[in-house]
């Protein structure tokens, strides 16, 4: 009886000792400060692209990883797709003409679309638009090939991103994700 019990408590102390016990490879930390930041990638707190003084607008950031993130965000939204496009655009407000901004938005060529605002800072750096909304948030566009365009609206001193149905009428979705 002895032995066993001596059996038993070496063998939990064993299992004890393993259980409180783990590697840094146990441990999966993502590089996301708050929860709404959970889908976003450490690339995206830096620039993402240039204005130069030509007028053409370049992508600087990974245009790769952009695409998977923009992907996973559309898997996780239910609409996967593979984009085969990514630009950063310079377009009007569609209310207010004189307020223009840039968008980065990827596209798979047929009914879907994914963005986020971005805004320009005095050196022609473009950076996410943290100013326009608590959180950062992207914006898909799902319809017809022939519109369900991601444009914005300027609302009270902020950059509002909808979808224009440009006749597509109701086969435009749209999906808003924070990350």
């Amino acid at each position: 009886m002895k032995s066993n019990l001596l059996k038993i408590g070496a063998c939990l102390l064993f299992v004890a000792t393993i259980a409180a016990c783990s590697s840094d490879s146990d441990i999966n930390l993502t590089d996301a400060a708050t929860p709404e930041r959970a889908n976003r990638a450490s690339f995206w707190d830096g620039e993402i692209g240039v204005e130069k003084t030509t007028g053409e607008l370049e992508i600087t950031a990974d245009k790769s990883a952009i695409i998977a993130n923009f992907e996973d965000i559309l898997q996780k939204e239910g609409n996967p797709t593979t984009l085969t496009s990514l630009v950063i655009v310079k377009k009007p407000a569609l209310n207010d003409p004189s307020n223009v901004g840039h968008m980065l938005i990827g596209a798979d060529g047929r009914n879907t679309s994914i963005g986020v605002m971005l805004i320009r800072d005095g050196s022609g750096s473009l950076k996410l638009d943290k100013l326009s909304s608590e959180v950062i948030k992207t914006t898909s566009c799902r319809g017809c090939a022939s519109g369900c365009n991601l444009e914005y609206l300027y609302v009270n001193g902020k950059k509002v991103a909808i979808c224009n149905e440009n006749g597509c009428i109701s086969d435009c979705t749209k999906t808003e994700t924070e990350f």
